[in-house]
């Protein structure tokens, strides 16, 4: 979960799909009522959520995992509606993790990870900016 910066939060899981597993995202109010909540996800596959960071404008952006592979960025904003979405195949990558994604003093989003190809491990940070 985040904390929003109404005082509110962001909670994020897993939830039972269409034959598989969705991701869920809710918006709560500073005493834990629900605001609005969307769900994001696709047929036949276990989707699993790595992150989530509050947005200046009162959204959030959440980091999940569609399979083994990919890898989604979605900012979503104050209303629970998608604003942009951002794929990331590892292709050749043996492994991929993603670890935490912050929100920056100038708005931006900057995520971390580590991935190890042919058994070298480095480190990565991808910014998105607001507007993705």
């Amino acid at each position: 979960f985040a904390e929003a910066l109404d005082n509110g939060f962001f909670i994020t899981g897993r939830v039972p799909g269409n034959f598989g597993t969705d991701i869920e995202v809710q918006k709560t109010d500073s005493t834990g009522i629900v605001i609005w909540e969307t769900t994001f996800g696709n047929t036949w596959i276990n989707e699993a959520v790595w992150a989530i960071t509050a947005a200046e404008d009162g959204g959030c952006v959440v980091v999940y995992n569609i399979d083994n592979f990919e890898r989604r960025v979605q900012k979503i904003s104050s209303q629970g509606d998608l604003e942009w979405d951002f794929y990331i195949n590892e292709g050749s990558i043996s492994f991929f993790n993603f670890g935490n994604i912050v929100t920056g003093a100038n708005g931006n989003f900057y995520y971390t990870g580590l991935f190890r190809k042919f058994a070298i491990e480095e480190a990565f940070v991808i910014c998105f900016s607001q507007a993705g």
